[in-house]
């Protein structure tokens, strides 16, 4: 059971696989200074365990799915330095355990 997966600082490229909505035990999920592109997953709202959740770093596009907003136990919330667009959903701004 996958709770942590941090694969930071590489040369990873792409589209963040959906696959990754599968883990859901997972708990902290690091993706940073990759060169990620186009849009972030919905199925990562699969992942209800979910406390920390960095993308910083990437090329990210589009918006936010509101989707995280299923992440109840999000704490932390890293997306700066990617090339995201819209609004950002209420359900993402009403999630109380967001420092």
């Amino acid at each position: 059971m996958l709770q942590a997966f941090f694969v930071a600082y590489n040369r990873f490229h792409g589209e963040i696989p959906s696959e990754i909505g599968d883990l859901i035990y997972l708990q902290k999920l690091a993706l940073l200074g990759n060169q990620f592109s186009r849009k972030i997953p919905f199925t990562l709202g699969n992942l209800a365990s979910l406390t920390k959740l960095s993308l910083r770093e990437n090329n990210l596009q589009e918006r936010i799915p509101s989707s995280l907003g299923k992440c109840h136990n999000l704490e932390l919330l890293d997306l700066g330095s990617n090339n995201l667009s819209g609004f950002i959903a209420s359900e993402i701004l009403e999630l109380s355990s967001l420092s």
